[in-house]
């Protein structure tokens, strides 16, 4: 016996090197591989008792019990292993660090936005529904990450946001950090240079579709591609249509007009967060807002601007219009943002990304990228892939993959999924998960 702990204790010794998570994550293979041992288990244990108290064990030759209160008795303990399992594994999956709990805290964020520069998704993080990850060095915040946990994945909105010299560091922090935790990273909606880099860190990655650049310089609705919008806008300057764009801080009244707006575009439907924006009054405080005003001055349409923080590229997220708003309004939107881009300096407007355009289109593709163009291509009924990418295109000059990428060994089939958990999460049960969030805070502290 002491032979036996001593050699154990070697063991151990030995996998020092390797015993240094401070927690464990479930991850959804393990989660169903031990929900289906344990449900197989309990199915037959019950199926048995029932067949031997019906006395018809004999002839199936199978173990039976010599009373129901022995098979009543073996039912309970399986029940008690499983409370024991549940709490062990709370046990070993809780203490959290306080880097996955961190409060939000807006001046830091854009401390780091006005010293660095943002990018097209970094206003995104003053929806409040995503976690903060921040590098630091001497002190100094350098970068920072929003992400949102899911299993045993961090998955990771866009680019990191901050000084572009320290991105190959803050990510190999980031995956130390998280590798600590039993996670693992996966990086959504991210162009080919971030997906390159991570490629040299171990992550395989996958193309997601494509987002649209309108080259505003060389913008014009001179000629024959843009002789509808020309025609849009000068319909609209006979009515007496006013664009105007707006800077905060906004007065209540002026939000509750254009709450009125986002809930007749939205009729009933919900909302949804991560990659996109929901109506929020702190997040539409955070950047100027372009209306179209009627003859009347009443306001028919708004699309918050997305402050990238650089001289590059510009954006919009939110864009939603009245019921009475005339047919094309949108389109009045865009050609007003697109010269007022091209006045302030500005090289791109991007309308954001066609989900899955242009994946897996030749015939020597990756068979998963074959798989996401068939979805591409049949998946009209569930959403209108090829509709957006149409609707872009009469306007975009430059066509750019972003991808997804996950660390190497990972599941592709779960971490895709993970992904669109997250993404496609309705806006009131992201709420509920912050509430969670914050109580729990609360509680750790």
């Amino acid at each position: 016996m002491i032979v036996m702990l001593v050699v154990v204790l070697g063991l151990l010794m030995l996998s020092k090197g390797v015993l240094y998570r401070e927690r464990m994550t479930n991850s959804w293979g393990k989660n169903a591989f031990n929900l289906t041992i344990f449900f197989v288990t309990f199915l037959a244990y019950v199926i048995i008792g029932v067949i031997t108290h019906r006395g018809g064990v004999h002839s199936f030759n199978m173990p039976s019990f010599s009373t129901g209160v022995t098979w009543l008795v073996g039912l309970i303990g399986l029940v008690i292993a499983l409370l024991v399992l549940i709490s062990v594994n709370a046990y070993l999956t809780g203490r959290k660090p306080a880097w996955l709990n961190l409060p939000f805290d807006g001046p830091r964020i854009q401390a780091i936005i006005d010293e660095y520069g943002g990018n097209e998704v970094s206003q995104l993080a003053f929806l409040k529904d995503k976690t903060i990850f921040y590098y630091q060095e001497n002190g100094d915040d350098q970068v920072f990450f929003m992400f949102r946990a899911v299993a045993d994945k961090l998955v990771v909105m866009g680019e990191p946001v901050g000084n572009p010299d320290k991105f190959s560091e803050a990510i190999d922090y980031f995956m130390v950090q998280a590798d600590q935790q039993g996670y693992r990273l996966v990086f959504y909606e991210i162009n080919e240079e971030m997906t390159m880099l991570l490629h040299e860190k171990g992550f395989d990655f996958i193309k997601t579709g494509e987002t649209g650049l309108v080259d505003v310089q060389n913008f014009t609705l001179a000629g024959k591609r843009h002789r509808g919008e020309r025609a849009l806008m000068n319909k609209f300057d006979r009515d007496n249509y006013s664009f105007e764009i707006l800077k905060p801080p906004f007065s209540s009244e002026f939000i509750q007009t254009l709450r009125e707006i986002s809930n007749e575009w939205l009729d009933g439907k919900e909302e949804k967060g991560f990659s996109l924006g929901f109506f929020d009054e702190y997040y539409l405080n955070q950047a100027p807002i372009a209306v179209m005003k009627s003859p009347e001055g009443k306001i028919v349409a708004f699309a918050n601007i997305m402050s990238s923080g650089n001289s590059s590229v510009t954006s919009i997220d939110l864009m939603r219009s009245s019921a009475d708003a005339p047919s094309g309004i949108m389109d009045g939107i865009f050609v007003n943002l697109y010269n007022q881009a091209k006045d302030d300096g500005y090289q791109f407007f991007d309308l954001g990304m066609s989900p899955l355009s242009n994946v897996g289109t030749s015939k020597f593709s990756f068979f998963e990228e074959r798989i996401v163009h068939i979805i591409y291509e049949y998946g009209a009924n569930l959403y209108s892939f090829e509709g957006l990418r149409s609707y872009k295109d009469k306007y975009v000059d430059k066509w750019t993959p972003k991808y997804i990428s996950y660390f190497k060994g990972s599941s592709l089939a779960f971490a895709t999924m993970q992904v669109f958990t997250i993404v496609n999460r309705r806006v009131d049960k992201q709420r509920r998960f912050k509430l969670i969030k914050f109580l729990s805070f609360i509680d750790e502290k």
